[in-house]
């Protein structure tokens, strides 16, 4: 039976990019396919036969015990979905021979108003990700990431993938008549809601804007 690790934030936390791995995680189960995951930080969840967490914040203790418990498998492919676990998986594939693939979720890491930092970044991701596979969402990661830091990789856009069935399912609860506009999303700064919000303010809409 073919074998494939996530890798990722704890399970037990917020965020689009532990969807998608659920998600594909469910997808790669149904083919047939053995998953296991890999959350790096600290988190309740316990090690189960297909669950291995790295519960430590500490940079230092996370590569020690994923690299205590990642030798003992011999994954078909390795999946690495946020820059902690890129940064962990990069190193560690330059030690064993592996099949990994790196994907880009947060656009926050792209960002570069000081100078400084953009050169900051570029050191960082040249480190990690030069020659390796990356998966990107959409042509605008590519201009932000590939393309802006000179990133020698090969690289593929593939769309985010979705549990249609489960979107109709919850969107039946909230019953609205018409056209409108939807935002998704926490509530919190990054999600940037503030931006939204202004640019509908700005513009000459007839249909209402909702939050969810």
């Amino acid at each position: 039976m073919k074998q494939i690790a996530f890798l990722g934030p704890p399970l037990d936390s917020h965020g689009g990019v532990n969807i998608v791995i659920k998600e594909l995680g469910n997808f790669f189960t149904n083919q047939g396919i053995e998953v296991h995951y890999f959350p790096i930080g600290k988190t309740n969840i316990k090690e189960s036969e297909f669950i291995h967490p790295i519960n430590t914040n500490s940079k230092k203790e996370q590569l020690k015990l994923f690299f205590e418990k990642f030798k003992y498998y011999n994954f078909h492919l390795t999946i690495a979905n946020n820059l902690r676990t890129s940064y962990i998986l990069s190193i560690y594939s330059q030690n064993v021979p592996i099949n990994d693939l790196y994907v880009i979720h947060q656009g926050r890491i792209l960002q570069d108003k000081i100078r400084w930092f953009y050169f900051k970044q570029r050191k960082k991701f040249r480190k990690i990700f030069t020659g390796k596979k990356i998966i990107l969402f959409n042509r605008c990661s590519y201009d932000r990431f590939i393309k802006k830091f000179r990133i020698k990789a090969d690289y593929f856009i593939i769309p985010n993938s979705f549990n249609l069935e489960e979107i109709k399912k919850k969107a039946s609860l909230f019953p609205v008549k018409g056209k409108y506009i939807l935002g998704v999303g926490r509530l919190e700064k990054e999600k940037n809601f503030e931006y939204l919000i202004k640019a509908y303010g700005a513009g000459n809409f007839k249909e209402e804007l909702w939050l969810l």
